[in-house]
């Protein structure tokens, strides 16, 4: 009998990434996640007590490793001395997203969904911290030689390089190639980002 459990709770979160990744948590529904589960929608509630519980249940593992790494960048960027070089910056850069696919390997749909499509749930902002997090480390290596120029820049910058990550996730599902079109990502959008602000 708990062998069959497992087969129900498995078959509900393969129904419910794919009802997250279509239509993002707050346009999803329990009633279709239930259905594409081939389960009634009574025994789905066995499992999760409701949306926000399933969603969290997914979403809540990824989103703490993102948010770990995050806080280690945070803690090396501080203890960083004097002038920053651009390799420094975007190894840091590197460091974060290499770090964050290492720990949710296997779970791209998750952390596009995390990204991507969390929209109304408690990690809505997740996609938003991940670009203030390279934001910072631009800024901090960066606005010294900024001067008179409009740092916003560097929040455009970091936003087009997370969304770009996005979008890597949503079309390509082999891991490998994931990783290296994100690395050719970070070399074309960051290496020699000084030179070109």
């Amino acid at each position: 009998m708990q062998y069959l459990k497992h087969d129900v709770k498995e078959n509900i979160i393969k129904a419910a990434l794919a009802e997250f990744i279509e239509k993002g948590y707050q346009d999803s529904s329990m009633r279709i996640i239930a259905r594409n589960a081939n389960i009634v929608m009574g025994n789905i509630y066995r499992y999760f007590d409701n949306k926000e519980a399933l969603f969290n249940a997914l979403m809540g593992p990824v989103y703490d490793q993102i948010a770990g790494t995050c806080e280690k960048v945070q803690h090396e960027i501080e203890e960083l001395q004097g002038p920053w070089e651009d390799e420094q910056a975007m190894t840091l850069i590197k460091q974060t997203y290499e770090q964050i696919l290492k720990n949710v390997s296997g779970r791209g749909m998750e952390l596009l969904i995390l990204l991507d499509k969390s929209g109304g749930s408690r990690y809505e902002g997740t996609k938003k911290e991940l670009i203030e997090q390279i934001r910072n480390i631009l800024e901090i290596r960066l606005l010294p030689e900024m001067h008179e120029k409009d740092v916003f820049i560097l929040y455009v910058v970091a936003s087009a390089f997370v969304e770009g990550i996005c979008v890597i996730l949503r079309e390509c599902g082999d891991h490998d190639r994931r990783e290296a079109l994100i690395g050719s990502l970070s070399t074309i959008m960051l290496c020699q980002i000084s030179k070109r602000v």
